[in-house]
């Protein structure tokens, strides 16, 4: 078979599809290596080949070409390909340990070849010998793989492991960890921060070391029904106290919590953030809502089209209605019918200048007694950025 027209041996790989039909060929290996050629890594599709399928289908598993020219007309990609090529004849030989097909070997002349009875009994051997050489060399990729997958997602498990310990380091939301008897594991700055103790002082101390008085004791409780409960995730309020500076914090808590085999509570990892300004803002505002309710003062609100969206109590006796009655309603229903025009185009002029707030005079109705109220209006006006 090495005669002086002897051109190139060719190793290819195989992949097949979803129901297990060869459908890819690689060139994985090429002697001599220098040939520029159809290189390592080429791919072609099987199906392209018409000659190819008696291989697919397991009709046969050596392909015989004694003269490319033979196949012109039966086999145009094959006859392009091999005088691309420079080739004038070859044989395909599929690799076969056990009945798997996994590759073809490849010789291939550059001039016409009629195969002797002895070199078609070496090729008929060589499908099995050469085999589980291809095997073991997917088999050593695919290890090297998986390997380098392995690398990879170690690498990014370490980087976010790493981003989110810089995260913890530096927010300032209050990130700690205690174990199921309820003492801290860890802490982090910011906890060091409102609390007045360095992570190293508070490990091993109880939780409530660092909560107000006032908290200790529901803390407790609620602590207790975790542990009979047996919740996933649980949000919670209290107040703790800097030992430093004696301020009071108020704490908002998102838990997860963590249970052994046994059901146990093995610990708890919590981040609170700090609501104090947020609790004060609250009761500034709830403090306010009780003073425009009981006030005599007429109060009420109205959207862009005119139509009222809040009327204290004040205002919905003197007009006559029930709040609920006005919420929705044009504003112009409680006007004296001398003073709706009037009203109307201060408004719209209000509108057009953009004024932030505005002064006006104008009469209102009570319907049930017919009663008029005159009435001086402080105004103040809120306008929409996309508008």
């Amino acid at each position: 078979m090495m005669d002086s027209n002897f051109a190139i041996v060719r190793l290819f790989s195989i992949e097949k599809d979803e129901g297990g039909t060869p459908i890819w060929l690689d060139t994985i290996a090429s002697w001599p290596k220098d040939l520029p050629a159809n290189p390592v890594g080429a791919r072609s599709d099987l199906r392209d080949f018409p000659i190819a399928q008696g291989l697919i289908t397991g009709e046969t598993h050596v392909l015989y070409v004694e003269d490319i020219a033979d196949y012109a007309e039966k086999d145009p990609m094959l006859h392009m390909a091999f005088q691309y090529l420079g080739f004038a004849a070859g044989i395909y030989v599929a690799l076969l340990p056990g009945k798997d097909w996994v590759g073809l070997f490849g010789v291939f002349w550059a001039e016409p070849h009629r195969f002797t009875a002895e070199e078609k009994a070496i090729c008929d051997g060589l499908g099995v010998l050469l085999g589980p050489a291809v095997v073991a060399r997917q088999a050593l990729l695919e290890q090297a793989r998986l390997q380098q997958e392995l690398i990879t997602v170690q690498q990014i498990a370490i980087a976010e492991l790493n981003y989110l310990q810089t995260l913890v380091q530096e927010t300032d939301l209050i990130v700690c960890t205690v174990d199921g008897q309820g003492n801290f594991v860890s802490l982090n700055p910011a906890g060091e921060r409102a609390w007045g103790y360095t992570e190293a002082e508070l490990i091993g101390q109880p939780f409530q070391i660092v909560l107000h008085p006032d908290s200790i004791e529901p803390a407790l409780q609620v602590f207790a029904g975790w542990l009979e409960q047996r919740p996933d995730k649980v949000t919670h309020q209290n107040r703790s106290v800097n030992a430093k500076t004696g301020a009071v914090v108020d704490l908002l808590w998102n838990i997860n919590l963590f249970y052994n085999n046994d059901g146990t509570l093995d610990k708890i990892m919590a981040v609170a953030r700090d609501i104090t300004e947020l609790n004060k803002t609250v009761s500034e505002l709830n403090s306010l809502q009780t003073l425009v309710e009981n006030t005599h003062t007429l109060m009420c609100s109205t959207n862009a089209q005119g139509e009222f969206t809040y009327v204290n109590p004040a205002a919905a006796q003197a007009w006559g209605y029930s709040k609920e009655e006005l919420l929705g309603q044009d504003f112009g229903m409680v006007l004296h019918p001398d003073f709706v025009e009037s009203t109307w185009e201060a408004f719209d002029s209000w509108v057009q200048q953009e004024l932030p707030s505005a002064t006006y005079q104008n009469r209102t109705m009570n319907a049930k007694t017919g009663t008029f109220n005159e009435l001086d209006w402080s105004i103040s006006l809120f306008y929409d950025d996309a508008e």
